[in-house]
Order: C-alpha cells, then structure tokens, then sequence
C-alpha cells in the first residue's frame, strides 16, 4: 500500500503541540477562549444570561448557530457553569438538549432534523494558560437519537440511536505562534441502531446496526490560516498541516433492506480491525484505509443465491493527489489491495461443480504513481465545470501489480512519461515515452480448465491464445512475459516486435 511519505510525517511531527504549561486560568478567559474559537469556525453564540458569582460563571440558554453546506444547524443548552478550582475550571453543561440541522440543497430533498443528545457525568476540565488551553473530558456514556425528521416537508418515520460507553479524551488549542490543535478522543464502544418504514410501502423499511470497540480518533493541524476555519481554503494553504486518524480493534454491520417489490436482501459484515488515516499538507492530500479479517454475508430474495459469503484477510487502499492548482508536477497515487478472498462454496459449486479449478484465495494488488499539473482548483466546481483539460499528466508508474486467482497468476510493472506539446502524434493524447513489463503463470492451464467447464467456448480459448502469443512469449513452463514499449514517434511494439 501507498504510506505516507516519511517528510510528511516528519514534519507534521515536528509541529505536534507541546503540552501546555501549567497556569490559572479564569472562569471568563476559557469562556472568551471558547465564544473566539467558535467565531472562528464560522459559528453565532448568543446567551440568555450571563452571572458571575465568586469566580464561577453561568451561562444559561446558550445559543449556537453555524451555517453549513445547504442549510444551517443550530443548538441550544439551558445551562453551562465554569466553576475555578486549584488553577484549572471545570466545565458542566446540560445532560440534555437538542441539535437541529436544516438543509435545503437546490437539486436535492429538504431536511429538517432535530436530533437528541443524552451527557450524564460529561464533565470536562481546562487548564493551561490563555494562549495554549488543554481540555480533558470524560463521560460514562453519551446517547444520541432522533427526535424528528422531515423530508419535504413530509414526516419520516425513521428511529436512531447511538450510544457512546467509556468516552474519554483532550483536545488542545494553541494560539501561542499562529494557530494549532491537537486532539484525541478514546472510546470503549460505539453502537448504532437505525430503522427506517417508508409509510407510503406497507412492509417496506431499512434497519441498520453497527457495533465497534477500541475506538481512537487522533486529529491535529497546525497553520495561520487555520485561525479562520469558516475558510475552506484554509485547508490548503501552503503553511498548513492537517493529520486525521482512526482505528479501532473489531466490529460488525448489518444492514437489512425489506422491499415487498423488488425483493428483501440482508448484508453483514464483520472485521477484526480496521484503520483510517488522512493528511493534507502543501496542497495535497493523502487517504488510506484498511480492514483486517473481513467476513462478508449477503443473501435475501433480490440476489440469485440462497446465501453468498466471502471472507478477506486485508482489504485496503490508499489515494494521493494534489488538491490545489500547481506551477508544476505534482505527485499522485493510488493503491488496491485485496489479500486472501475467498468465497463460500455455495458459489464454486455453481460454476465449478466438479471442482476442476483451485480454490486458493485470491489477490489483487495494484500499486499506481505517477506527476501531474493541477491547470484548475480542484475545489472550485466553477473551474471544473468545462470542457477544457483540467490538468496535464507527466508520468505514470504501475510500481506493482499482482492478480492470483483460480491457479493462474499475472505480475506485472512498468512506467510512462508524457510530452504534452505533442498532442498530435497519438490524437490528442500526450505522447508516451516508457515500457510495461507483464508476466502470466498458469494461463493456459487455466483457459484448459474453464473449457473443459464449459464456461468457455473453445474458439474464444482459441482466439485468447492467439492474442497471449502476439503479445507474449514463452519463458518457461505455462509462463509468458510480454514487454510492451511505446516511443514517442508513436512506435508500440511487444518483446521488440513492432505492433504499430
């Protein structure tokens, strides 16, 4: 797989905030930290009244506002008290109170939520100094559900719930030289609950459930502009690092769908692990994932067998492209792997029943590289929106290819580079310069077996044979390799024999 690049790492370490140093703070300098940090991030606080009694401050009837993609959400707690003690102030706030989230997207549904949050024993603590503020919080559990939900205008008949156990955690804000936070949130188990009924279909309906354990989020970022968070370009600004990661240690998901019509169907899921992990610094962003000793089940009335399952020992991929307009190449990536897929026997006994083929699990990795010249902002959908080439390709690599199935095999590697001055030679296309280098194991073996299946008619064998043969060669036992070059005068050639 793709993993970050160790300069990136480095230096994403290198501003990993320091532990705030010790200092009293007051009850009014955390709240002005939080009404500050709050305008920053685009949000609108207001309070019904504000008291200070000996130090301690009460807010009630908080207020808060924050406009978002297509609509608006809004909030409001009847009570949050910060309370000094020993150098540091405890924060309390309601155990109840409502989320509401309006969204009205030009090309899409209205949706009017209104969502239920559940905090007893949340309590968290601030200390630090004004500049680098550190909170701590902990929470027994935390209960979230709906309350309402409109669609149009129309009543949904949906219910949600999510429950949060052992939640425990910080989060840092250092004004200290330019802006930075860090944070990071523990938790024991999450569990999501959701069932849907579309009243309009009697017997039609949706329920999904999610359990996870061992739950880490880590989240930091470092940057001028990252002061204003309102600014979504400040996510790309060329100061600013961002570092987002997730893992947990195990989970499952069923999701069930009921449709008199068109047919019920059920999917679960189960895994032992799984990771995700994000960064975006000088204008580009990485993405990665994966999932450790995956079990799959799919069966139900809309799928043509009684039951399909699968397992798979690793599944994971990995992205990395340039997000910002760029003067010159940039580097870009994709990875996909796939180890260890097996399926049940349910499926080989339908299209092997006499069990002529290997049932090895199968592999499928494909590791790509390449530069390219980012012509637009990415970002803006204006820019995007024309017929023009949004960017310039200058090279491509396959550092790895590898796909194992049924007793056959195919490696493979290679790379290209590109003119873009010469979009003549190859019809508009910039003229590729560069070789792949591909190798098949067990190919004919495998044509043998699924003919002999009947799966493949043996003139289309034939024909497949005759194609390995003007691309590749023989080099051993049931081997072929075949390297394909392409010059820029438009040359294509295979194993030096020229082809066009």
């Amino acid at each position: 797989m793709i993993r970050f690049a160790p300069a990136y790492t480095a230096s994403a370490l290198a501003l990993t905030l320091a532990s705030p140093a010790a200092a009293d703070l007051t009850a009014q300098q955390v709240w002005d930290s939080w009404k500050n940090l709050g305008a920053n991030m685009g949000q609108s606080i207001t309070v019904g009244t504000e008291t200070m009694t000996n130090g301690i401050l009460s807010l009630n009837d908080v207020a808060i506002a924050m406009d978002v993609p297509d609509g608006q959400f809004t909030s409001t707690l009847s009570n949050i008290t910060l309370a000094p003690q020993d150098g540091t102030v405890l924060i309390t706030m309601s155990p109840q109170y409502d989320m509401r989230v309006k969204l009205d997207p030009e090309d899409d549904e209205a949706v009017d939520m209104t969502l239920q949050l559940v905090t007893p024993g949340l309590q968290t603590t601030a200390s630090g100094s004004l500049e680098n503020i550190r909170y701590d919080f902990t929470a027994p559990e935390i209960a979230m559900s709906i309350v309402e939900m409109m669609v149009d205008g129309k009543p949904v008949d949906m219910d949600l719930d999510v429950a949060v156990n052992g939640l425990a955690g910080h989060y840092l804000i250092d004004s200290s030289e330019g802006f930075g936070f860090e944070s990071v949130v523990d938790i024991a188990t999450l569990i999501v609950d959701m069932e849907g009924r579309d009243l309009e279909t009697p017997g039609s309906g949706v329920s999904l459930k999610a359990a996870y354990q061992d739950i880490r989020a880590e989240n930091s970022g470092q940057g001028a502009g990252l002061s204003n968070m309102a600014d979504p370009a400040a996510l790309f600004a060329p100061d600013t690092v961002l570092e987002s990661g997730y893992t947990h240690n195990g989970g499952s998901f069923t999701l069930d769908v009921s449709d008199p019509e068109e047919g019920s169907f059920t999917f679960a899921s189960t895994t032992a692990a799984g990771s995700l992990d994000a960064v975006i610094v000088d204008g580009t962003m990485m993405y990665a994932g994966e999932s450790q000793s995956l079990d799959l089940t799919v069966s139900g009335a809309a799928i043509p067998f009684p039951e399909l399952s699968a397992t798979l020992d690793e599944f994971g991929f990995a992205l990395e492209m340039p997000v910002v307009k760029t003067d010159a190449p940039a580097d870009f990536g994709l990875t996909l792997i796939l180890d260890g897929l097996s399926v049940s026997d349910v499926l080989w006994s339908m299209i092997d029943p006499s069990g002529a083929l290997p049932r090895d699990p199968a592999t499928l990795l494909v590791d790509l590289g390449g530069q390219a010249t980012m012509l637009v902002d990415p970002t803006d959908p204006a820019a995007l929106d024309t017929d023009a080439a949004p960017g310039e390709l200058h090279a491509l690599k396959l550092d790895a290819l590898r796909l194992s199935i049924a007793g056959a095999e195919l490696t493979g590697e290679g790379g290209f580079t590109f003119d873009n001055s010469d979009l003549v030679t190859f019809d508009g296309f910039p003229a590729p310069d560069g070789e792949i280098n591909l190798k098949l194991v067990g190919g004919n073996t495998l044509l043998d077996k699924l003919v002999q299946m009947g799966l493949l008619p043996q003139d289309q064998a034939m024909g497949a044979r005759m194609m390995m043969g003007l691309f590749a060669v023989p080099s051993g036992d049931d081997t072929l390799t075949s390297k394909i070059q392409v010059t820029p005068d438009g040359a294509i050639s295979a194993n030096g024999q020229r082809l066009q």
